[in-house]
């Protein structure tokens, strides 16, 4: 249930216990639970082999909460393509999105520039990521489908 944190940690714990692989919880703002990261990760202490998660959210303080929290033994991942560079000052191991393949050396610039503590270009460079998933949502028709981009993502790699 979107939202119950007690029922989805209780499907955490089954799907974390199924594998010994390393678990991640998907993080999607419109599913996520109603719990502060304090909450959430004291819920998740006994679930089997939670290693991480992919925050899909806009809520940066919640993430900054959640990466801070896990002092470095989550693998805390963003995936909002539009504010990667926020996930980064907010301390995110990496980003997976559904623009990336489709504009990589723009996203390869940024994350050098912001290595490289260079601020000023790594906005511009998020400016113009986002100059081209405005132009995804706009000629795709996403805003009516829920802002999903892939089929425009597609359609560029064909």
């Amino acid at each position: 249930k979107p939202g119950d944190l007690e029922a989805a940690v209780a499907h955490f714990k089954a799907v974390g216990a199924a594998t010994a692989l390393p678990f991640y919880v998907y993080w999607v703002q419109k599913d996520a639970v109603k719990a502060t990261a304090e909450e959430f990760l004291a819920a998740m202490a006994d679930v089997p082999n939670f290693a991480g998660l992919k925050f899909t959210d806009t809520n940066f303080y919640t993430f900054q909460r959640l990466v801070h929290l896990g002092k470095g033994r989550l693998n805390c991942i963003t995936g909002p393509d539009e504010m990667n560079l926020a996930g980064k000052v907010m301390g995110s191991d990496g980003a997976i999105g559904s623009t990336y393949n489709v504009q990589p050396k723009l996203y390869l610039r940024m994350h050098a520039a912001f290595e490289s503590g260079d601020i000023k270009t790594a906005m511009e460079l998020q400016d113009q990521v986002n100059c081209v998933v405005s132009l995804l949502i706009e000629h795709t028709n996403a805003r009516a489908r829920g802002l999903n981009i892939v089929e425009g993502c597609k359609a560029i790699m064909r």
